[in-house]
């Protein structure tokens, strides 16, 4: 396909270090950070420095599939 850039957010195999529920934040396609709810892992990723725009954030879910 020409003109059709494909963008990977997420490195394969990087989802399979977060633990099924948790969320889970992204940067440059590797997991830096995951924690139990949205408002934990945003403050984890303030005492590490990082600003909101700077990453992406994801929600692992319970079982094997995965959405995106």
């Amino acid at each position: 396909m020409s003109g059709v850039e494909v963008v990977e957010l997420v490195k394969p195999g990087e989802l399979d270090r977060v633990p099924p529920g948790k969320w889970a934040a992204i940067k440059d396609g590797k997991v830096v950070a995951w924690a139990n709810s949205l408002e934990e892992l945003r403050r984890v990723m303030e005492k590490k420095g990082y600003k909101r725009d700077e990453y992406y954030v994801i929600k692992v879910p319970s079982h094997n599939l995965l959405v995106v």
